[in-house]
């Protein structure tokens, strides 16, 4: 099971996070592209003082992204959840989590 190292983000991350593009939408921690008319955006957001993880599909709309009904959006609480799921998914597709060194 995966569980948080330290109560908060390590300084430079918060800072890092502080840098990151904040918008309407939350702060962008990661965001590819989907095709040439979508993207996909892995972003913070807070709601009534609870912070939320949003991974969300955005479209192309006279040249700026806006967001789509397509997307998950968990607090923050469930992160450990989620990111065992997508360990296991890399691990089914034949990913590992070592480095290349």
């Amino acid at each position: 099971m995966w569980r948080r190292k330290t109560k908060t983000a390590p300084h430079y991350i918060v800072d890092i996070v502080k840098e990151m593009e904040n918008d309407q939408y939350g702060i962008l921690i990661h965001s590819f592209n989907k095709n040439i008319r979508e993207q996909v955006r892995v972003s913070i957001n807070e709601y009534m003082g609870k912070k939320y993880l949003d991974i969300r599909v955005f479209y192309k709309k006279d040249d700026r992204y806006l967001p789509s009904k397509k997307g998950v959006t968990i607090p923050e609480e469930h992160y450990p959840d989620l990111l065992e799921g997508i360990v296991l998914l890399g691990e089914t597709q034949g990913y590992d989590l070592q480095s290349d060194d």
